[in-house]
């Protein structure tokens, strides 16, 4: 058990031990007449057009659960349920109940602009293009297959913008792992819910990640063979 969840626990037994001394405090209700006239002066000092308006006072029980709601998302944020840490080469990806977090080691001293462009040169005739990214630190392509129900997204980034990006692991088919995509290089692979293949690697000086819907792991594996250097 983590320090966080041992913190988290602890909160909690103490704001449900406040709420059950709340209840058996002494219910006491402030006379209409001067809810009213404190209501007028509220309005009278923020100028408030005289309209018919209603004073609802946040009970301390909603003020502890809020708290309490407060206390469980920073858990979530801060890591306080983390489930697991691996090391896959030079990502490291930390697995929490929802979602994962994937950082890269080594980029000190990596470009901020890519210096070197990488596409998908394949026979891309079934499908429909469209960029959807085109900058100095990131591009990304999109291809879609309509009619046999398949997409491609190919992305490649400096490896700043990696340093700590969000995964999608969310009830995920297939959780973070290393896949060799060639005799030298692996992969980050991953599926998600809804069955989206994902594959994250390093080459030279960039990131290079492919999303594909439709294929089957060993395709999109294959897939990554057709990720060549243009001029």
């Amino acid at each position: 058990m983590t320090d966080d969840i041992t913190i988290a626990q602890a909160l909690e037994a103490e704001l449900r031990a406040d709420i059950q001394t709340y209840d058996k405090l002494p219910q006491y209700k402030v006379p209409r007449s001067l809810d009213k006239r404190i209501s007028k002066l509220i309005r009278n000092s923020d100028r408030v057009p005289k309209t018919k308006w209603q004073h609802k006072p946040v009970s301390l029980r909603r003020r502890l659960l809020i708290a309490a709601i407060i206390v469980a998302v920073m858990a979530v944020l801060t890591g306080g349920i983390t489930v697991i840490t691996r090391n896959l080469g030079s990502f490291t990806v930390k697995q929490y109940d929802v979602f994962s977090m994937l950082t890269i080691s080594n980029i000190e001293d990596s470009p901020l602009i890519l210096t070197e462009k990488y596409r998908l040169v394949m026979d891309d005739s079934q499908y429909t293009k469209k960029v959807i990214d085109d900058y100095e630190f990131t591009s990304t392509m999109f291809y879609s297959d309509k009619a046999n129900g398949k997409y491609l997204c190919f992305s490649q980034s400096v490896k700043g913008m990696y340093e700590t990006v969000r995964l999608n692991t969310e009830n995920a088919i297939t959780y973070p792992e290393t896949v060799k995509i060639d005799d030298n290089r692996n992969a980050i692979y991953f599926e998600t819910y809804n069955h989206e293949k994902v594959l994250i690697w390093e080459l030279d000086e960039s990131i290079i990640e492919i999303n594909g819907s439709g294929f089957s792991k060993n395709e999109l594996i294959e897939l990554s063979k057709f990720v060549k250097k243009i001029e």
